[in-house]
């Protein structure tokens, strides 16, 4: 298990994630966009050593940005992959958010905090592709079946929490055999 505090308990359902005063959640302008992860050490199972754990938005209240803008083809998309390829770009972070959880992860566990950017716009029809993150995103909408293979830490259940926005990290289950 990572070593980050908190319980390995049942994940409650996460809360609606308030916007960030003068980030502009709808703004067309949003043309990066950010994926922060941290290397943590593990303590048991086979993958002893360090895990990459990837943190993401759950619950905004409004969209990251104007979908048919961030999202190359989303027009041409079937509503359900519409809505997958949504979910995707709304775990992702604006500047201003990442920046938040870097400053907040390092002072309060003393995690470093690094990041992947892209530039919109993404391609929809392949958004797993557009990541390079292979099937694990969306996060929360992991299947019942995988999701013994990704685990979720709900950060902003902790006690203390104070970033404006609902995180939670993700990361491949160490003591799954092949890892």
């Amino acid at each position: 298990m990572p070593v980050l505090p908190g319980k390995d308990a049942t994940m409650p359902a996460p809360t609606p994630a308030p916007i960030l005063a003068g980030v502009g959640a709808t703004s067309a302008s949003a043309r990066k966009l950010y994926l922060p992860y941290s290397y943590l050490p593990t303590q048991a199972g086979p993958g002893r050593g360090k895990i990459t754990f990837h943190w993401f938005c759950v619950g905004r209240q409004e969209s990251i940005g104007d979908y048919a803008s961030l999202l190359l083809g989303y027009r041409g998309l079937a509503r359900d992959a519409q809505e997958k390829a949504e979910h995707l770009v709304d775990e992702f972070f604006r500047e201003e958010e990442f920046h938040l959880l870097r400053s907040y992860l390092e002072s309060r566990h003393g995690v470093e905090v690094r990041t992947a950017m892209l530039t919109t716009p993404l391609a929809a029809i392949k958004p797993d592709t557009a990541t390079r993150l292979g099937t694990l995103r969306p996060f929360y909408m992991e299947p019942p079946e995988q999701q013994t293979e990704v685990l979720l830490h709900p950060l902003a259940n902790e006690e203390g929490y104070t970033l404006p926005f609902t995180v939670w990290g993700a990361y491949l289950n160490p003591s799954r055999p092949g890892r």
